[in-house]
């Protein structure tokens, strides 16, 4: 029976002993030699490489900012979920509707009152006011809102 130590040891000795072989055919293949020396750079080339790696870095800044708004979008509607105590799909359903109504979602949270079981997510439970009546009159909650909005009704907004 072999110990922790010693199964790392032969596994860190043929780990090193592959990639030597590795390097030396790859090596042999081309014909390299440690004189050799590299290709002479011309500006045209150094040019194009330049501009490929500066639209390289624009694209990933790009992408970085999107999957920067999807984590934000994503804590915000856990925090939500987790604030009013409803579905992950329902808080993000009246985030979206919210945003895309160009609501405040904090505001809106505080107004909707939950599908179904007929209470509020916010401090609506404490009173009835305008907005929350214009959300309540179909007596569906946030599926309404959401129904209209996307089917480019706006006559029910937040």
């Amino acid at each position: 029976m072999h110990t922790k130590t010693q199964r790392l040891m032969l596994q860190g000795g043929f780990i090193l002993l592959g990639s030597l072989v590795v390097s030396s055919i790859g090596g042999w293949a081309h014909r390299a030699t440690a004189d050799d020396q590299p290709a002479p750079v011309t500006a045209p080339a150094l040019l194009g490489e330049l501009r490929a790696l500066s639209q390289s870095l624009e694209a990933t800044r790009g992408e970085l900012a999107v999957a920067r708004l999807q984590l934000e979008r994503a804590n915000a509607i856990i925090d939500y979920s987790t604030h009013y105590n409803i579905a992950a799909d329902l808080a993000a359903a009246i985030y979206d509707v919210a945003l895309s109504e160009g609501v405040d979602p904090g505001l809106a949270f505080r107004l909707v009152r939950t599908p179904g079981t007929g209470q509020s997510t916010g401090a609506a439970r404490r009173r009835t006011g305008p907005a929350e009546r214009l959300l309540d009159r179909d007596h569906e909650g946030v599926q309404a809102v959401s129904d209209g909005a996307s089917a480019g009704n706006t006559s029910r907004t937040m």
